[in-house]
């Protein structure tokens, strides 16, 4: 449940005495981590952000759109280490579309 755990948005979990959130807090891609553990072809995949088309509606929307920004200033450094990108074209499904999915 830690990685669904935004700061904000959902109570943070506690395991073993540490207190976890999503770890795009800290690392959104972690490409330089797998160059440093021997990966030696590294791949990404990122979900692009949405342009933000209206004022935010609500608190989460106002939250997801902080976290969006944060990781956009962040997108230099993983590229460096990134030899492969996929970005799959999700504009217009939203994160909680489950409906969608065909099965």
């Amino acid at each position: 449940m830690a990685p669904l755990a935004y700061p904000g948005l959902f109570e943070p979990v506690f395991h073993n005495g540490q207190c976890l959130v999503d770890g795009a807090m800290s690392l959104g891609i972690p490409a330089a981590l797998a160059r440093q553990l021997g990966g030696t072809h590294v791949i990404a995949v990122t979900l692009p952000a949405a342009s933000p088309s209206t004022l935010p509606g609500n608190m989460f929307q106002v939250v997801t759109r902080c976290f969006q920004i944060m990781q956009s200033r962040a997108e230099e450094s993983w590229r460096m280490e990134t030899d492969l990108e996929i970005a799959p074209d999700v504009r217009g499904v939203d994160w909680n579309a489950f409906g969608q999915v065909r099965g």
